[in-house]
């Protein structure tokens, strides 16, 4: 019996699919990961819910041409709890989509991050607590990374990922 051997390009035809294969997995991973708890109904009103956890309404602000600007928190009570608001930044592997709530005196709350599809282990821990927590009770104008005057510590080695949050 002899052995077959495989030929160079049937090598790299393995190789791309394997790597096809496993960029799938680690992309599909790393949004799953990005998107716990938000299930049903709009993602963006249900990221609110996280912020505000007292929340009863989210009413909808306009402009002039219609477009939500930002959302008005209510209470059961119909009293006026903050403001809810979501944004978009540039991520190193693409949009970054965030929700952000801002108390009476126009302190965040809480940010939760709706959609990201960053490097899972890197850009991708702009999910987690430790990262978040620091926006807590800061100032719109506090809201920038430390290196460009803020008090928001960019994720090592993420500062990409970490800027598009702030």
């Amino acid at each position: 019996m002899s052995k077959k051997t495989s030929s160079p390009l049937e090598i790299v035809g393995r190789l791309t699919v394997t790597l096809l294969i496993s960029v799938t997995l680690l992309t599909t991973y790393s949004n799953v990961v990005g998107n716990i708890g938000v299930s049903g109904g709009d993602p963006v009103v249900k990221s609110f819910s996280k912020i505000f956890r007292d929340a009863a309404e989210f009413k909808p602000v306009y402009d002039e041409k219609n477009e939500t600007l930002y959302f008005e928190v209510y209470s059961a009570e119909g009293e006026l709890l903050g403001y809810a608001f979501s944004q978009t930044g540039r991520g190193m592997w693409g949009d970054i989509q965030v929700a952000g709530g801002l108390d009476l005196d126009f302190r965040l709350v809480g940010l939760f991050v709706i959609e990201q599809g960053e490097t899972p282990g890197l850009g991708a821990r702009i999910v987690e607590p430790l990262f978040l927590d620091q926006f807590k009770g800061l100032a719109a104008g506090d809201v920038k990374l430390e290196k460009y005057g803020g008090k928001v510590d960019a994720i090592s080695g993420a500062s990409i990922s970490s800027r598009a949050v702030t």
